[in-house]
């Protein structure tokens, strides 16, 4: 009698094991598609600060009673109104910023940011990062 081979595969071969891959750090800071969203995200923060200090320099007298009062007080209450262009959190950053951590020099740091988006983005050197810098630290 001829022996035959059991032709069944066993259901665990049939499936496919899929792993979820997770991202190698080394080829993530590689990509160029990386280095063009963080750049971007870097210039967007940027002017969104500059906007808030220029503004916190125009109205922080207005704003005063409200960066005054807890971040949590102040975003859940939608009958508080801050007389920053960018709202409520343009003036809790700016305050931060500005009144309470570094003052008027504050404003170095949108200028950085612009310089390492603008850097990673594009791939446009404005001036070396490490001046740029070493004049954030020094001021």
């Amino acid at each position: 009698m001829a022996n035959k081979k059991a032709s069944k595969a066993s259901p665990r071969s049939k499936r496919k094991s899929t792993k979820i891959k997770t991202p190698n750090w080394g080829e993530l800071l590689r990509n160029p598609t990386y280095h063009l969203v963080l750049g971007l995200f870097l210039i967007s923060l940027a002017l969104y600060l500059g906007g808030a200090f220029i503004s916190y320099l125009a109205h922080w007298s207005q704003d005063q009673s409200i960066v005054g009062q807890s971040y949590q007080e102040v975003l859940a209450l939608p009958e508080v109104e801050a007389r920053n262009s960018l709202g409520k959190i343009g003036a809790g950053l700016a305050h931060q910023f500005i009144h309470l951590w570094f003052g008027l020099a504050a404003f170095i740091i949108p200028w950085f940011l612009i310089l390492v988006g603008v850097r990673l983005s594009l791939k446009v050197s404005l001036s070396p990062l490490r001046r740029g810098l070493a004049s954030c630290l020094f001021l």
